[in-house]
This record gives C-alpha cells, structure tokens and sequence, in this order.
C-alpha cells in the first residue's frame, strides 16, 4: 500500500550549513513531507550531527550509506529502501525550493525535470571517455545513446526530478551500471533526460520552484 505523500532524498557529500538552509526551506514548503539525506561517502559530518541532535528535524533521516555513485547512486538508495511512497523528490543538497510545486497530479507518464537543451555536443569529453557509453550498455538505453550521440536534446541537469512512484520505478530500473567519477555524473545528466525519451514521458519544468546555490565546494 502507498503512502500517500512524498518523499524528499537530498544528495550531500561533506554538507555545509547550506544543507540546514535546504531543508529548513524544504520543510516550511513541503510541511507534510518526508525528508532523507544520502550521505556520498563525507569526511565532514557534523552538519548531519546538528541535524540529529535537534527535535525540529524528527522527520529528517540521514542514510551512512557512503554513496560513492553520486546523485543516481543516492537514489537508487533510496527508492530501494523506501519503495511506498505515492511520489518522489530527487533534488541535491544545493537545490533550494523557492516555491511549491503541484505533484499531486502527476502521473505515469509525467515528470518534473530540470531542462538543458544540449544533450552531449556541449561536453564531449563524455564521447572521448567512452564513460557514457559504459553506462548504457546492456541497457534500454544502448541504442537511443547511440542515435542521440549528436542530436541535442533536454538533459536532467542535476540529476534532479519528481515523479509519482511508478514513473521513478520505471526510469530507474533502466539503469544498471552506475557513475564513479564527475564524468559519469555529468553523463547521467544527459541518459536520465534519454531515459523519458526512450518512455515516452512528458516533463514539466521544474526551474521556476528552486534555485540552485553554491556550496563552495567541488
């Protein structure tokens, strides 16, 4: 049975005090929301010590997980380890919501992404590497990377998308081998705006209810 609410997975690795500011603004927009943060493996955790020690944050969870397969990597953690919620937030720990966006209707076959009409021409470096095309092998994916090798398209910038249960099952079951390295990350971007091409999912865009910071690190 679905919960029938959505659930919140915030990406960090070595969070700053902008993590608090993400979720402080997530919770004073999204009230009934579940939160949980991801952790890629820090070596600064005393921002989710700060977290833990305070009541206010009661339904904010931290997952030790050392992600080491950043964003997708997170996701995939959590949809595995909470696979009843009726929708999905994935947004990384410098998304800041500005303003709430209307979930409750979205369905299979419609998602929120955050649009970069580019596909790979902008960062080729994820042809030479062949990174990209690793991370589609065997896959759904192998020949529509092929065929969108040197068309543009909207990528997912961020790695950032809201979905109901079914559509986040559905994209991220196609995935199977994940990133390592920022160019992996980087490639991710562009497969998961590949991956609603090959379902045949609408997208909304989600750039007027967030906007991204910078957390000074690399």
């Amino acid at each position: 049975m679905l919960l029938e609410k959505i659930l919140i997975t915030i990406c960090a690795k070595d969070p700053t005090i902008e993590l608090k500011r993400t979720i402080d603004r997530t919770m004073s927009i999204y009230k009934n929301a579940d939160i949980i943060v991801i952790d890629s493996d820090s070596s600064d955790t005393s921002t989710y010590e700060l977290l833990e020690s305070d009541e206010k944050y009661n339904n904010v969870s931290v997952l030790y997980h050392m992600n080491l397969n950043y964003e997708l990597g997170a996701w995939k953690i959590a949809y595995k380890n909470y696979p009843n919620y009726s929708h999905y937030m994935f947004i990384q720990d410098s998304t800041l919501p500005i303003a709430k966006l209307s979930y409750d209707d979205l369905d299979d076959s419609t998602v929120y992404t955050w649009p970069w009409q580019y596909g790979f021409q902008t960062h080729k470096e994820l042809l030479t590497s062949g990174v990209a095309e690793h991370l589609t092998k065997g896959t759904k994916l192998e020949q529509e990377f092929l065929k969108y090798m040197d068309i543009e398209f909207s990528l997912a910038t961020h790695n950032s998308f809201v979905a109901n249960n079914t559509a986040t099952n559905n994209i991220l079951s196609i995935f199977k081998t994940l990133p390592t390295c920022k160019l992996g990350s980087c490639s991710m971007e562009r497969l998961l705006g590949l991956a609603v091409l090959l379902l045949k999912i609408e997208t909304r865009d989600m750039r007027p209810y967030f906007r991204k910071t910078h957390v000074g690190r690399l």
